[in-house]
């Protein structure tokens, strides 16, 4: 049996961490952290095939710990998760080129399926 990919969620919110780490653990091998330092740190040993940042964590946004981390997110396909309905927050994502954008709302856990498996098409109809 092929083993699971890895599936890193950053979220400064322990209970949304739980609830990704619920729906996905069957599909993933799943790691959460509630911090930026340790997401770092658990980043410099092992690079997963995906990672779910979200956008406003304690110390800085989810762009910029992308950008302190980006040498070992090579290869690592990134979603930035939020609440924010902002378009300036959702443009700045876009426009970065740096990953998907997924808000925390009522399409959520089927947006991060179709990323996963890669149905683009079916990931904008839900935007």
């Amino acid at each position: 049996m092929e083993p699971l990919k890895k599936l890193f969620i950053l979220d400064d919110d322990e209970m949304m961490c739980l609830f990704l780490d619920q729906h996905f653990n069957n599909d993933f091998d799943v790691s959460f952290f509630t911090s930026e330092d340790e997401c770092s740190k658990a980043l410099a040993v092992e690079t997963p095939d995906f990672i779910i940042i979200d956008y406003n964590l304690e110390k800085m946004n989810g762009l910029d710990f992308y950008e302190a981390n980006q040498q070992f997110l090579d290869g690592t396909e990134k979603i930035f998760l939020s609440s924010q309905s902002n378009l300036t927050v959702i443009f700045e994502i876009i426009n970065s080129h740096v990953g998907k954008y997924v808000v925390k709302d009522e399409n959520m856990l089927e947006c991060l399926r179709c990323l996963f498996t890669g149905d683009i098409e079916a990931y904008e109809s839900l935007l």
